[in-house]
C-alpha cells in the first residue's frame, strides 16, 4: 500500500490565507496516521508575512513542514522546486488559498493504494460554505477548478 505523502504548497505573498490552508493540511495528514508526511511550503518571492506565519505553524505541528524558496519567479518554477523537493512518492496539490476537508488525505492514500497505475488524478473543489457566491460564479466556477472533474 501506497502510504506516503508530501503536499505541496506554492506561494507567493500569501498571508491572508496560507495559515488556515497549512492548518487544515497538517490536522488532516496527522489524522491519516502516515508513516511519511509532509507540508512543503515553497514560498515565490513572498514580501509579506507568508514565511513568519507558516514559521509559527511549523513551530508547533506533529507533522513535519519544509519550507522551501524558488529560485526564480512565477509559479511554475515554485512548482519545479517543490517537485525536486518532495520526499514522497505521492505529491499532492494544494493552493495556498484552499483548504481539505476531512479525510481528503486518508482518500487520496486508499486511491492510490487501490489503482497504483494511475499518475495524477483531480480533487472536487468546492466553495467554502461560509463565503457568499457572487451571483456569476455558478456560470464560470469550472474556470477556477470548483467542482468535479472533467
Amino acid at each position: 500500500m501506497v502510504n506516503d505523502l508530501t503536499v505541496l504548497v506554492c506561494t507567493r505573498n500569501g498571508a491572508r490565507t496560507i495559515a488556515e490552508a497549512v492548518t487544515a493540511c497538517v490536522v488532516d495528514l496527522a489524522a491519516s496516521n502516515s508513516p511519511v508526511a509532509e507540508v512543503l511550503v515553497v514560498d515565490n518571492g513572498s514580501t509579506d508575512d507568508t514565511r513568519a506565519i507558516v514559521e509559527r505553524i511549523q513551530a508547533t505541528s506533529d507533522v513535519e513542514i519544509v519550507m522551501r524558496s524558488a529560485p526564480k519567479p512565477g509559479k511554475i518554477h515554485a512548482f519545479i522546486t517543490g517537485v525536486r523537493a518532495a520526499r514522497s512518492d505521492i505529491v499532492c496539490i494544494v493552493d495556498d488559498d484552499n483548504v481539505v476537508g476531512p479525510g481528503y488525505f486518508r482518500k487520496l492514500q486508499a486511491f492510490f493504494a487501490a489503482y497504483p497505475d494511475v499518475g495524477v488524478i483531480g480533487g472536487d473543489n468546492m466553495l467554502d460554505p461560509r463565503v457568499a457566491a457572487p451571483p456569476w460564479f455558478e456560470w464560470a466556477k469550472h474556470f477556477m477548478a470548483c467542482g468535479r472533474p472533467a
